[in-house]
């Protein structure tokens, strides 16, 4: 377990790296739900994880109710990019801002093209919003 600062959480898509704030969980939090309607449908047409607002509605109400649960911290590697817990930390980052430090489970590739084809794969077709 390590802490990092919220702002220094990236995603990366296509090669490029991404902050949180450009990622449609933290600009649907700004007010932007088309984008997020746009995400949702992407990943509904495209087999990927389930991701719709009233899902991300209920996982804020259950921050704000119940605080955050320590059980599932944001997952990133050696690069500060996530690998789960976007919605999570896109939260805390609309509620805290850039500066504030969160707990997060931080793992290591010993292998970076495998690491490669993670994203390659397993990646695709996300978009950093």
């Amino acid at each position: 377990m390590e802490r990092i600062r919220l702002g220094d959480i990236q995603r990366f898509f296509e090669g490029k790296y991404y902050t949180l704030d450009s990622c449609a969980p933290y600009r649907y939090l700004l007010g932007y739900h088309n984008e997020y309607y746009k995400y949702s449908e992407f990943h509904k047409n495209n087999d990927l994880p389930l991701m719709t607002k009233k899902r991300f509605d209920d996982l804020i109400e259950s921050i704000e109710g119940n605080g955050f649960d320590k059980r599932s911290l944001p997952i990133i590697n050696q690069d500060n990019v996530i690998q789960d817990g976007q919605h999570r930390s896109c939260y805390l980052l609309y509620k805290y801002g850039p500066d504030y430090e969160v707990d997060v489970l931080k793992i290591w590739y010993k292998n970076r093209r495998r690491k490669k084809e993670y994203y390659r794969e397993y990646r695709k077709g996300f978009s950093p919003s």
